[in-house]
């Protein structure tokens, strides 16, 4: 009977009901799986949801779907890659307005035409929707410079449980009227409504690019030249510290990013992007080197063209650098002062060579952001697994509360995630959270039990 209905609204060809298993949220296969082409049939499919008390995870191409807790109930996995239209383009105002479910590798190919680009670079960048990436809050190394996407969405359009189309903010950057629901909306995972259209800020490309990387023996140097620059006169895109772990995975995956060998394990790795002018990236070079070599740098090398953009790519991408399997992988991620890096980064360490583990680390440092790898084929068969693992997250957990900041983990087996919470503790705003998801969404239809507290 509901299949009929779905498919009266995107016909049956937009419609799946076998093979559905590469649609499962943590092991649960959905009823059907629905592909709108345009915000008039997700309006009708939510309106039909709402009725019909159906559970509704939207999804993009599905690069974020380790995200969140088990879900309790899954019925329809609506998919938006159909919504992939440029719909404005301003070269002259920098903003463009875009569906949700365009890549942002196809976006960044149109305005790279005029010289512009989308300043944002999360993980997953060849197969990421701009839905998606909003919708998870997905952000990337050049924060630090440009921007969080909470930054850089000026405008956004959504559909609510029952149907209901609204719009926030406008198309242009300057738009400040009523609250920033923008915002709001970010990193919701889909929660309080579906994301179907975004007014984005660009930016001119930079006439320079280029990668500073350096040696050091221990992490206390690098994190310490990471804070000179950042409270210096410089403006580095971004600034990342890499364990021996991270930089051997790396280098092995392309040696070419390591061309002379001037950087090599073990030891720390300090990566900086710098972008603009020709004459000033020249200038924060030699004043980043000359830092460098006063602290104990102990090789160093500058990437630029391909080599440069293959380092970020693996940085960037790093779920697909560092998991082979990403199945058997545990990844979390860790928002904290850029301050506690340093401290957070070795204790991290402590705690898992209790356990005889040694994690894969690396930090967008600048910005405070420190990414957690584990391996699930590192403990040994027959040892209980998921609770040593859980057993180390909740000492990480603590860690980054005790250091004022948190910890998520954006990807980890069911099994784990039946034993330890994804998202960790919110405090207050816990209240203001499921009172916005009643008025949003009163029925729970829309990804129900993947949010915080299972909201």
């Amino acid at each position: 009977m509901i299949f009929k209905q779905v498919a009266e609204i995107v016909g049956e060809s937009n419609c799946l009901t076998e093979a559905l298993q590469s649609y499962a949220v943590d092991g649960i296969v959905p009823k059907l799986v629905v592909f709108p082409e345009n915000v008039e049939q997700v309006s009708a499919l939510m309106k039909l949801a709402d009725q019909e008390r159906l559970a509704v995870v939207p999804r993009g191409s599905g690069t974020k779907m380790s995200l969140g807790n088990i879900p309790r109930q899954v019925d329809v996995v609506l998919v938006l890659k159909k919504l992939n239209k440029i719909l404005e383009y301003e070269p002259d105002d920098l903003t463009a307005t875009v569906e949700a479910g365009i890549l942002l590798t196809d976006l960044q190919r149109c305005l790279k035409e005029k010289n512009q680009f989308f300043p944002l670079d999360p993980p997953f960048s060849s197969e990421a929707t701009l839905g998606g990436i909003v919708a998870t809050n997905s952000n990337g190394p050049g924060r630090l410079f440009h921007g969080s996407v909470r930054d850089l969405v000026v405008g956004i359009r959504v559909v609510h449980p029952g149907g209901v189309i609204t719009r926030a903010g406008g198309k242009v950057v300057k738009n400040v009227s009523g609250y920033d629901m923008n915002k709001l909306y970010t990193g919701s995972l889909g929660t309080l409504g579906i994301i179907t259209e975004l007014s984005l800020k660009l930016r001119p490309l930079p006439e320079v690019s280029k990668t500073l990387l350096l040696r050091f023996s221990s992490l206390s140097e690098a994190a310490r030249l990471v804070l000179q620059i950042s409270t210096s006169e410089l403006l580095a895109t971004s600034l990342e510290i890499l364990d021996s772990g991270a930089w051997e995975i790396m280098s092995r995956a392309d040696p070419s990013i390591n061309p002379g060998q001037g950087v090599a394990a073990p030891g720390v790795t300090f990566a900086a992007r710098l972008e603009g002018l020709s004459e000033n990236v020249e200038r924060q070079i030699i004043q980043i080197r000359e830092w460098g070599q006063q602290r104990g740098t102990t090789g160093a090398e500058v990437l630029v063209g391909d080599l440069h953009d293959k380092f970020w790519e693996k940085i960037q991408n790093h779920p697909q650098t560092f998991s082979v399997d990403a199945s058997n992988t545990i990844r979390c991620k860790a928002s904290l002062p850029a301050s506690k890096v340093e401290d957070f980064f070795q204790t991290v360490k402590k705690i898992g060579h209790s356990q005889n583990l040694d994690p894969v680390m690396f930090s967008h440092a600048g910005s405070g952001i420190v990414y957690i790898y584990f391996g699930l084929e590192a403990v040994p068969t027959g040892v209980d697994r998921m609770s040593i693992f859980s057993y180390i997250i909740r000492e990480i957990r603590n860690l980054s509360l005790q250091f004022e900041g948190s910890l998520v983990i954006e990807a980890a087996p069911t099994e784990l995630k039946k034993k330890v919470d994804v998202w960790g503790p919110v405090g207050d705003s816990l209240k203001i959270m499921k009172l916005l998801k009643e008025q949003f969404d009163p029925h729970g239809i829309l990804n129900p039990g993947r949010f915080i507290e299972g909201i």
